[in-house]
């Protein structure tokens, strides 16, 4: 039989009295019986049973149709959900991540920031002029300031009218202790009042300008207007824009274009901004401007970003100290600030303050190291590295300058195995120059050193994009070089200057041809006379638009140098050529004369300049002038020619010059020359001189 209800005694055997120790019995008696009822065995019938495991059937079923099914937006949410536990992630990142957005919002692509500087505080759009309804700094009182804060308004809302795939954000934090609302708040609600955003607009979008203006509450210098404001456009429409509209005082427009935009990598020409600045004389505000706003951010492009205020900026005050902190930031616009902020090739540690708070906030991200120690930022290289160096396996980068440091270049060596960009100028000094390893990892993709020695039998030097070696003293082997360039299919830059090599006299290497389709700039000089022609020999780059060789003086090398050039030569508008007859000479220079990538010094310019031995002149001609001829028809060729007076002692020189428009016209004259016996002689130079004589007065090139 069942057992009896747990209420059953107190029925049964009535009450014991009203006592203390009474109750205290009575209650302890209670207890036994209580426990010993509900651990008691009971009896489930089959029908129990049955119901049970129905019901607990149909609970499965239900959720597992919850989660598999597709079609409507939350169920699909509610898989992807599914797919993201499968992976480890057992819950959504934040609540952002769950929210449905209405299709609409997939339009809006554009971004429109119109970043606040004071808090509106009236009720009337009418008196908007009026400096009472505003709370101001002592510096924009007067000038007016206030007119141009609503003309910045009345800009913002004219774009977001105007644009149906546009939003419109308000930035600007708590800056006023006498204020409990947002610059931006206060700017919303004054364009709101002043009817500013029209509710139908000219524009096919569903979404009215009323719905596609919001208000970003944190930013408190104009970095934050700028990285808050689009961390709050993905906040709202679930993706990023793909253009940017800024608009503010003139005054601040190098800063947003040259210093905010570059921080957070976003595209010039998809950047735009707007500048309006106060009437009357404004050179003042823009002397101010270059001292104490670009000038600092120059110096630290993140400074705003991160969770303190720089010295440079005045204290937060203690009614917004806790609203505005970047640590109570929802964490979706957190996430995004540090995705923008922390990323490969633009944060640079050493330029930004309190370092360990800054890897601790961003423990997942790549980290560029760039190191100077002839900056001032060298005298602070230890308590960097012991900072950063921990941070090892995360970074992409390393560019360094400096003396030898072998705890860092062990730890490359061991635990730098992301690292695919790697730049060192160790000034070894008195130290014995050290071999600095490279370890295993994947191979490197751009590697540049100056008068500093590695390990080049490591296998992390294949599939290079760029190789750059200046003054460096102990250089690859011919057969490493070769094998370098064999891995390398996809190399875009070889710069070589000054490099030794300690097998100039061993056996022949490998000198099979070697075909680069990428490589577009070569730079070689500086080289011992095997190593280099070594090189010109077998190296094949059918693309390339930038060569600069030494003088080459052995005939077969100096062909190859000259197909090498070929590419870039074809492709430039104009070409100087200098002939002399006496040392059999030739110098071909494009105009302007080419330059390699700023990192060498100003910016890269495309051309050729190579000095070859032992070539006749109506050859290379003939080389140049070969299809495609839609550029040769562009092509200007100046030919100065230094030829003998007298045959026999070939010691005075006497200079033709022409101007050759079209090259291409004189191909079967050129074809003919050179197929003809004379040529083998002076004979060939100087009927080449007498035919362009003739085609140059008869106007023919």
């Amino acid at each position: 039989m069942l057992p009896s209800p747990a209420t059953s005694y107190s029925k049964r055997h009535g009450s014991r009295g009203h006592s203390n120790d009474g109750l205290l019995t009575d209650a302890l008696t209670r207890f036994r019986i209580n426990r010993a009822t509900l651990l008691a065995r009971s009896r489930v019938t089959n029908l129990g049973i049955v119901l049970l495991s129905s019901t607990l059937a149909l609970s499965l079923l239900l959720n597992l149709n919850f989660t598999l099914r597709s079609g409507d937006p939350q169920w699909g949410r509610a898989q992807s959900w599914l797919n993201a536990v499968s992976k480890g992630a057992l819950s959504p990142g934040s609540i952002a991540a769950t929210v449905v957005r209405q299709q609409e919002w997939t339009d809006v692509k554009h971004l429109i920031v119109v970043a606040g500087h004071a808090v509106w505080t009236g009720s009337d759009p009418r008196a908007r002029l009026d400096e009472s309804n505003w709370i101001l700094e002592d510096r924009q009182k007067g000038g007016g300031n206030v007119a141009a804060f609503f003309r910045h308004i009345e800009e913002g809302a004219r774009l977001v009218n105007s644009d149906g795939h546009a939003l419109l954000v308000f930035s600007g934090g708590q800056t006023r202790p006498t204020s409990l609302i947002t610059e931006a708040q206060s700017y919303h609600q004054l364009a709101v009042a002043a009817k500013l955003l029209n509710p139908e607009g000219h524009h096919t979008s569903a979404l009215p300008p009323t719905l596609r203006t919001t208000s970003e509450n944190f930013a408190l210098d104009s970095f934050q207007n700028l990285l808050f404001s689009l961390a709050r456009f993905h906040e709202v429409t679930g993706s990023y824009p793909t253009n940017i509209t800024v608009v503010g005082f003139g005054m601040k427009k190098p800063r947003f274009q040259e210093l905010h935009r570059k921080a957070i990598r976003w595209p010039e020409e998809r950047f735009q901004y707007i500048g309006i600045d106060v009437e009357g004389d404004t050179s003042l505000a823009y002397a101010g401007e270059a001292e104490f706003g670009y000038g600092p951010y120059s110096k630290d492009l993140q400074s705003a970003a991160l969770p303190w205020p720089p010295e440079t900026r005045r204290p937060l005050h203690p009614a917004s100290a806790d609203t505005a902190g970047i640590k109570l930031l929802p964490p979706e616009i957190l996430e995004t600030i540090l995705l923008l902020t922390f990323d490969p090739w633009d944060w640079q540690p050493t330029q930004s303050a309190n370092l360990a708070r800054v890897l601790k906030l961003n423990d997942r991200g790549n980290i560029v190291v760039e190191m100077d120690e002839t900056t001032a930022l060298g005298s602070d290289a230890e308590a960097f590295l012991a900072l950063a160096k921990p941070h090892i396996h995360r970074w992409t980068t390393l560019f360094y300058s400096g003396s030898y440091h072998e705890g860092l270049f062990n730890a490359v060596g061991t635990e730098g195995s992301k690292i695919e960009n790697l730049s060192l100028d160790v000034h070894y000094g008195a130290v014995p120059r050290q071999t600095i390893p490279l370890g295993d990892g994947p191979p490197l993709r751009h590697l540049t050193l100056f008068s500093t020695i590695i390990d080049w039998s490591s296998n992390r030097l294949r599939d290079l994009r760029s190789m750059t070696l200046v003054s460096v003293r102990s250089g690859p082997t011919l057969p490493e070089f070769h094998a370098f360039l064999s891995s390398s299919e996809a190399l875009e830059i070889l710069y070589l200057d000054d490099v030794e090599t300690a097998d100039n006299l061993g056996p022949e290497p490998n000198s099979s041809a070697i075909s680069l389709p990428f490589l577009t700039d070569i730079w070689i000089g500086g080289l011992s006379t095997r190593l280099f022609h070594f090189l010109v020999e077998i190296m094949r780059a059918p693309n390339s638009t930038l060569v600069c060789l030494d003088a080459i003086t052995s005939p077969s090398t100096s062909m190859r140098a000259l197909d090498l050039a070929l590419p870039s030569l074809r492709s430039s508008s104009i070409v100087d050529i200098e002939y002399c007859e006496l040392d059999q000479f030739t110098c071909i220079n494009s105009d302007p004369s080419p330059q390699p990538s700023e990192y060498h010094g100003g910016p890269r310019i495309p051309g050729a300049n190579i000095t070859v031995k032992h070539i006749k002149l109506e050859h290379i001609l003939l080389r140049i002038s070969e299809p495609p001829v839609d550029r040769l028809v562009e092509m200007v060729v100046n030919l100065h020619v230094l030829v003998a007076l007298d045959e026999t002692l070939q010691t005075d020189l006497a200079s033709r010059e022409f101007e050759l428009h079209q090259l291409h016209l004189l191909r079967p004259m050129l074809q003919r020359i050179s197929n003809s016996e004379g040529s083998e002689e002076n004979g060939g130079l100087k009927h080449l001189l007498a035919e362009l004589t003739d085609a140059t007065k008869q106007q023919v090139i």
